[in-house]
């Protein structure tokens, strides 16, 4: 049975946009095999680097928020105007916030000292996160575009730290932020849907290293979670591979049979 792989970035395929040799590798060699990869991160289109050199069969952002295949844009589900400016007022004043946009992400430093540690960091692996444009300066277009919000603390992610959100929307501690998105918006939710745009009968198999792959580790027919990932990945997943800087992805493929002719 072939199988197709819902892939995290962050922690899992690259970091800070650069991908490990032998994950790119071992992405082309399983679809080489007749195996499908998809990305599934977090992060919204306006915030990644261009994916499409990757050749992943399909492409999901913002937790499944926002789902292409091809070209073509097949799941939008933004918070819709009313809701990412009603939202933006419960999260102001809470550290660095990022609105996160299909097709532009916002920033506001309600900490500055926190934003320039985040700038400073980002731009040590030569990428220019925490640049954007700031919230203030947002129209109701741009809040038409916004599918989650970023809250980065300075400290150790504690969704507790928010505010009570109201029914309808979740917040999620992750590795450096906590994330607020509509509530049943998930890559559990992802892993799903893109399993049935694919469709065929395929194995499903899902690795990731953090808090928003829970849902995806747990829907898949396999979970796989990264040496570097948390404890709470690491509890979701069937087995843990190696860092992602330490062949990782590849060492779970060939685990997986994905890069052997005779494999699964």
């Amino acid at each position: 049975m072939k199988s197709v792989v819902f892939l995290d970035l962050d922690g899992t395929f690259w970091f800070m946009g650069h991908a490990p040799e032998s994950a790119v590798a071992a992405v082309r060699r399983a679809q080489e095999l007749g195996h499908k990869v998809v990305s599934c991160t977090g992060r919204s289109r306006g915030e990644t680097p261009d994916l499409t050199a990757y050749g992943f069969d399909l492409r999901s952002y913002a937790a499944g928020a926002e789902i292409y295949q091809g070209s073509e844009r097949v799941v939008d589900l933004p918070l819709g105007v009313e809701d990412a400016k009603m939202l933006l007022g419960l999260l102001a004043g809470r550290g660095v916030v990022m609105a996160e946009g299909g097709d532009e992400c916002f920033v506001h430093g309600y900490d500055p000292a926190v934003l320039q540690r985040l700038r400073d960091d980002a731009r040590a692996h030569g990428e220019r996160f925490f640049e954007q444009r700031d919230i203030s300066e947002m129209t109701d277009a741009d809040f038409a575009q916004i599918y989650k919000y970023s809250v980065f603390m300075g400290a150790a992610p504690d969704a507790n730290k928010l505010p009570p959100l109201p029914s309808g929307f979740v917040k999620t501690d992750m590795t450096r932020a906590v994330e607020v998105t509509r509530e049943g918006v998930s890559k559990g939710r992802a892993v799903r849907v893109m399993a049935d745009l694919l469709g065929g009968n395929y194995r499903t198999v899902a690795m990731g290293d953090s808090g928003n792959d829970v849902p995806m580790l747990r829907a898949a027919d396999v979970g796989v979670a990264m040496g570097n990932g948390t404890q709470e990945a690491k509890a979701a997943a069937d087995f843990v591979t190696t860092d992602m800087d330490d062949n990782g992805l590849w060492n779970a493929f060939k685990r997986l049979g994905l890069l052997d002719e005779q494999g699964e």
